[in-house]
Order: C-alpha cells, then sequence, then structure tokens
C-alpha cells in the first residue's frame, strides 16, 4: 500500500471541506461538495447540522405562543368537524388533545433527536441497496449516508426562513408548498390536498439528493431526479387521498 508523503497528505487534507464549507457547498456547489463527499464521507458534524436544524425549527415553531394558538386553532378546528360530521368527541379525549398540542414543540425537538439518524439510516439503507443492484457498482453505507445526509441540510436551511412567514402568518401551513399559487381552489378538495403536499423546499431537497447520489455512482442526475420525483408524487396522491377521504 502506497503512503502519502507529507506534502501529499497536506495538498489533500487542503482539498477536503470542513464542515462549514460543506453547508454551504450542498447549497451553492453542490456537484463539487458531493464529489468531496464521496471521496471523503464525513457525517457526524453533518448529522448534528440536520439534528439542531430541525429540532430547533420544530420547537421554535410550536413552541412559541403564536405556534401554540396556530395548532391549537388547528386541533379545535378538527375536532368541530368530527362532531359535525356526527362523530362526538369526548371531554376526556378533547383535554387529553389540547394538552398534546401544547406540549407539541417539545416532544417533536426531542423526537428529532432520536429518530432522525435512524430515518436517515433507512432511507441510505435503502437506496444502497437498490443503486448497487441497479449499477452493479459497491458503494458504502458509509458514503451513501453521508450524502443522504448533506442534502438533509436543505429543509433545515429552508426552514429558517419559511418559520417566520408561518409564524408572521399564524398558521402551521408551509409557505413554500404549491397551493399557494392556486389561492382560488375550494380549501377542501383532492387538489388543494395533493397541491398542498408538494413543497418546492422539497423538489430543492430532492434535486439536490440526485446530484449527490449521481455523483456517488458517478451517473447522470436526470433519471436519478426522476425517479425521485415519481416516489414523491406517488406519497403525494397517496396524501392526498387519505385527507379527502378522512
Amino acid at each position: 500500500m502506497t503512503e502519502l508523503t507529507p506534502a501529499a497528505a497536506d495538498v489533500q487534507a487542503a482539498r477536503s471541506p470542513n464542515l462549514l464549507q460543506r453547508v454551504i457547498g450542498v447549497i451553492f456547489s453542490p456537484r463539487a461538495t458531493y464529489a468531496a463527499i464521496a471521496a471523503r464521507p464525513r457525517i457526524l458534524g453533518a448529522l448534528a447540522v440536520v439534528i439542531l436544524l430541525n429540532g430547533g425549527i420544530s420547537y421554535w415553531m410550536l413552541g412559541s405562543e403564536t405556534g401554540q394558538k396556530a395548532m391549537l386553532t388547528q386541533v379545535e378546528e378538527r375536532m368541530r368537524d368530527a362532531e359535525l360530521q356526527g362523530n362526538t368527541v369526548p371531554p376526556e379525549q378533547r383535554q387529553a388533545t389540547l394538552l398534546f398540542a401544547r406540549y407539541l414543540g417539545m416532544g417533536s425537538a426531542v423526537a428529532q433527536v432520536l429518530f432522525t439518524p435512524a430515518f436517515i439510516a433507512v432511507v441510505a439503507s435503502i437506496f444502497m441497496a437498490i443503486l448497487n443492484a441497479l449499477y452493479g457498482d459497491e458503494r458504502t453505507f458509509r458514503q451513501v449516508y453521508s450524502v443522504v445526509t448533506h442534502s438533509s441540510i436543505i429543509p433545515g436551511i429552508a426552514g429558517l426562513f419559511t418559520t417566520p412567514l408561518m409564524l408572521i402568518k399564524g398558521e402551521l401551513a408551509s409557505p413554500t408548498r404549491l397551493s399557494v399559487l392556486l389561492p382560488m381552489l375550494p380549501e377542501k378538495s383532492f387538489v388543494t390536498y395533493l397541491l398542498s403536499a408538494i413543497d418546492f423546499v422539497w423538489i430543492w431537497a430532492l434535486i439536490n439528493l440526485a446530484i449527490g447520489l449521481a455523483v456517488l455512482y458517478k451517473r447522470k442526475t436526470g433519471p436519478l431526479a426522476t425517479s425521485l420525483f415519481v416516489i414523491y408524487g406517488t406519497v403525494a396522491l397517496v396524501i392526498a387521498t387519505v385527507r379527502s377521504v378522512f
């Protein structure tokens, strides 16, 4: 095995971006950044950023006074809808639901810490199994996990800008959902539910993930992005269908 000389090791270290450079890089120069990540996958720092962003934003939104009011209003509206449909909500269930809503901010933040690493691991495992078999290339779990983790920074960064807008408007609905472009649609319709399930931030995140996987497997981005959009569209259809029915 060939050992690097001190000079060569210094050059390699200089070419490997640090955490801040990778966070900025996945936004502004994803292809070059993911090439560096594929060559030297690093996880812990990026994972900490994802957990901090998502957990902090969840607590910021659902733990604030404005977020609490919006959540409680939404819960009350759904219970009223249930009663109008003939489904009686017992007082005990009403109180328990309202109490749950009050502590949802803290619970959501804790859930981000506990479940984010495992969720990314499941997603990375699925991608690794499918793409390794499809392309016949053996990429390591660490490489795929690192790519998925870094792409998960995108929604967190976007949340720093969308959350203040949600708090100003006093609602929990994302301001970047596709349905905001068609406000004339009926509030409770299948089309509205479908467009509400499609978010521009997640479209950006999926494109970013497709770039990362394409760089890792040395393939074209287009087919990977198309596959991710098909999966995303299918999930959106399921969500819209369930909301329409129930």
